[in-house]
């Protein structure tokens, strides 16, 4: 797999990407062209904090990566995985690479964050099996076409993936109050 990193020049072919598939667990589960443009034009997937990939295979994306508050301790990812080459463990080929790299490339980062849909439950698999932690449940926090759903925080924190164990999250404080 090769992550190959976006330039502005390359427009054309995350248009192509974005523009070609479904994406049934985001807000908009079709993109045209020209909302991938508008987004590119607001720097939706670069500029300042923010780095977009797109994974290839064999010469064919088969994958995005859009890494974003990169600046901030806490960095924030969406992945995608174009609906034909979905499950077959890409999801957690770019989790884990997209985990490295920000710690690798980005001392200052301490924690990395993702959110899903509850129904999402490939990508809730993906992020336990990376070693991300389940933190937080929010109910009706999801638009998409038919409304409102819940969903669902994970987190990996920096101390965890250098030793390799996890924080759990303390549930007591759930109930404290």
């Amino acid at each position: 797999m090769i992550y190959h990193l976006l330039e502005v020049d390359q427009v054309v072919e995350l248009v192509s990407f974005l523009s070609g598939s479904e994406w049934p667990y985001h807000e908009k589960p079709f993109l045209s062209e020209q909302d991938v443009r508008a987004s590119w034009e607001k720097e939706l997937y670069s500029g300042v904090g923010k780095e977009s990939y797109l994974m290839m295979e064999r010469g064919v994306p088969v994958g995005f990566l859009r890494l974003f508050d990169l600046t901030d301790s806490t960095a924030l990812f969406d992945i995608r995985i174009a609906s034909n080459a979905r499950g077959r463990g890409l999801g957690k080929k770019g989790v884990n690479w997209l985990t490295e790299h920000l710690f690798c490339s980005h001392g200052h980062i301490e924690r990395i964050e993702a959110y899903t849909r509850v129904d999402n439950e490939g990508m809730r698999r993906t992020l336990l099996r990376c070693g991300y932690v389940m933190e937080g449940y929010h109910r009706r926090s999801w638009s998409h076409p038919r409304g409102l759903c819940d969903s669902v925080a994970y987190a990996m924190l920096r101390t965890d993936w250098e030793t390799g164990k996890m924080t759990p999250v303390p549930l007591d404080e759930f109930m404290r109050f």
